[in-house]
């Protein structure tokens, strides 16, 4: 299954990603990535 979700800046996102499965991060306008959190 493949789902896109589009976090505007300034602001957050939790997204539950179970083992084995893979993400993918792109900014948009080609800029940094904020930080990436991983919660055990």
């Amino acid at each position: 299954m493949q789902q896109e979700y589009i976090v505007n800046a300034c602001s957050g996102k939790s997204i539950e990603v179970r083992k084995n499965q893979i993400i993918t991060i792109i900014d948009m306008e080609g800029e940094q990535v904020a930080d990436f959190l991983r919660k055990n």
